[in-house]
């Protein structure tokens, strides 16, 4: 409704504001542009969708099989070797702990049967530490040169260990981790007919410096390696793992585990040993396969897929998968249609839209420029002519309030440049010296510069200028306050003869003391530091008066209102600051305040 509303405006603004130049002539129609559109894309799409099917759909589906077989077995093996890191991890943490492990197994045989006990108990503790780390772990052992064995799980005993091949490997390879294909933790520590018997174990040499103290071995489930690798690639497809000798790591058929691939149907597969990943084409018990395998550099494992080719090349799942592309494919392109046509309409409304949302939030800046030769851009030209109408209005009622405040302004200097006071003044600081008063001759003379700052015309004075402006009113108010405070000045001098408006410290000076110094109890330190920021002048003044609470901040910033402090040098408080700042400078300049209540403030 709101959107026919301000349409309806638009056309009869549009019309009133025709003989201005605001015209558009109309070339088509959006019931033409509707049939024409929806009947290109729909004949084109159809004629050639149903093309590419009958050349390409053959090709296309032997080939998206095969990829997604590689990918699923590339995935499986990556997340079966995030287990194994994790475990490798482990194990290294194992062999390199110094407290826990290393010292345990290299004490001396001196020790007394109590530090020996204790030694154990500190080793056997911080395995149970461990042993929880991860659900899939079966066991972790630790073995000694000295015949120590401390350990959690089922393990193999030491001496089935020491007598299996891959011992002498683990104490020569000094640390380096070993990879033990999979078996079980019985006597002869072959692989079980059942999945829950069997492990792979990860094994390293614990070292203390070139000397072997011993070895870790840490246990992995084979039953979670069978979860991995139980997500089956298509077509009634075989997966599974050998190690870099041919011997199984995993197979869907248990039995397999104690043998060697060459031993095997799978046999005459003949991996090519220059490539870590690959695809084969191969006979195996008359049936032809497409074999796809990856060899991970982290295992030296091979992870291999089986895909029959009778299965791919099936009619009926040629036909099936023709058919579903097709009705997919036809769907996607009505509606693809469907949504072009309706874009086509409807964009313009929608920038249109956008414009009238942008003009509600104040932005009279947005240009809209539709050209679409129908009623639309009609509608859109004359809203352009109104929000440019209202742009120029607010740019008058923007430039008069502008010269506003500056006459309020300079009304404000007015009230504290009486040319009397200065002239009364310059008498009284002449009949001081006369008499001797030293510190009335100081203190007249620092309010006669003070009132002769405010005499001048000049808006913008240099910083230098500024700052012993300031130095001037602080000499009063020491006289007020009785030495209550000090300051300090730190400004760079490279922004000495920098220009910013006349009156700009003294306000924030003047309110650090009255709001900040005045009430604290003990003697007030205000500091004033300026340097460069860039291409940009940088002034703090910092006090460590009582603060201000967050929520007054907003408030000072704020045009400040009638109640101002008689005590005040003159009536320029912050908020009048900023709004000269903001002024000369832009609105991206001003004042910010920081402050916590009892410990300081800061106006940057």
């Amino acid at each position: 409704m709101f959107l026919k509303v301000h349409l309806l405006y638009f056309m009869i603004s549009t019309s009133n504001n025709s003989k201005q130049g605001v015209t558009v002539k109309l070339h088509k129609s959006i019931k033409t542009k509707i049939f024409v559109t929806f009947s290109l894309i729909f004949i084109l799409s159809f004629g050639t969708i149903t093309s590419l099917w009958y050349i390409e759909a053959s090709d296309n589906s032997l080939q998206l099989a095969r990829n997604s077989a590689f990918e699923i077995i590339k995935s499986e093996n990556e997340n079966f070797e995030v287990t194994l890191r994790d475990i490798d991890y482990l194990s290294t943490v194992i062999s390199l702990n110094r407290p826990n492990v290393i010292d345990v197994l290299s004490s001396s045989r001196d020790n007394t049967e109590y530090q020996g006990l204790l030694l154990d108990r500190k080793l056997d503790d911080f395995i149970e530490s461990l042993y929880g780390y991860k659900f899939y772990i079966s066991s972790i052992l630790v073995c000694g040169e000295n015949g120590k064995r401390y350990s959690r799980g089922s393990t193999l005993s030491t001496e089935t260990i020491k007598n299996n091949y891959w011992y002498d490997q683990i104490i020569s390879g000094k640390g380096k981790r070993f990879f033990i294909r999979t078996h079980s933790n019985s006597a002869d520590g072959n692989a079980s007919s059942s999945i829950y018997s069997n492990v792979i174990s990860i094994a390293r040499a614990i070292m203390d410096k070139n000397k072997v103290l011993g070895f870790v071995m840490i246990d992995f489930r084979y039953d979670i390696v069978d979860k991995i690798f139980s997500a089956k690639i298509p077509y009634k497809s075989t997966l599974f793992v050998i190690d870099e000798d041919g011997n199984f790591v995993y197979h869907p058929d248990p039995e397999m585990l104690n043998r060697n691939i060459s031993n095997t149907v799978y046999g005459t597969i003949g991996f090519d040993p220059d490539k870590s990943e690959g695809s084969i084409m191969k006979k195996i018990n008359k049936q032809d396969y497409y074999i796809e395998y990856y060899k991970s550099d982290y295992t030296g494992w091979t992870t291999v897929g089986l895909i029959s080719k009778s299965e791919l090349m099936r009619n009926s799942v040629k036909t099936r998968n023709n058919t579903i592309a097709i009705s997919i494919i036809s769907l996607i392109a009505v509606l693809a249609v469907s949504l072009i046509v309706s874009y086509s309409i409807t964009i313009n409304i929608f920038k249109l839209r956008d414009a009238m949302q942008s003009v509600a939030k104040g932005n009279f800046n947005v240009d809209v420029n539709i050209n679409s030769g129908d009623e639309i851009e009609e509608l859109s030209n004359g809203f352009k002519y109104m929000t440019g109408k209202i742009r120029d209005l607010l740019n008058n009622i923007k430039s008069k309030e502008k010269q506003k405040r500056i006459a309020e302004m300079k009304a404000f200097q007015a009230q504290v440049n009486p040319h009397f006071l200065y002239n009364t003044l310059n008498t009284v600081r002449w009949l001081a010296s006369a008499q001797k008063a030293d510190n009335i001759s100081s203190l007249v003379t620092s309010l006669i510069q003070l009132l002769s700052s405010s005499i001048s015309k000049d808006q913008l004075i240099s910083i230098k200028d500024e700052i012993e402006y300031v130095k001037e009113y602080i000499n009063i108010q020491q006289y007020k306050y009785c030495d209550k405070f000090e300051v300090h000045f730190s400004i760079d001098d490279e922004i000495l003869n920098c220009r910013i408006p006349k009156f700009t410290l003294q306000p924030i000076i003047e309110n650090s003391l009255i709001h900040g110094i005045e009430p604290k109890e003990g003697r007030g330190l205000i500091i004033v530091k300026g340097f460069m920021d860039g291409n940009d002048v940088n002034i703090s003044v910092t006090d460590n008066g009582v603060g201000i609470l967050e929520e007054n901040i907003e408030t000072i910033l704020n045009r400040d209102g009638p109640n101002q402090n008689r005590e005040r040098f003159n009536s320029i408080g912050i908020a009048n600051v900023q709004e000269r700042i903001k002024l000369y400078f832009g609105e991206k300049y001003g004042l910010n305040i920081e402050s916590s209540p009892g410990v300081f403030t800061t106006v940057t």
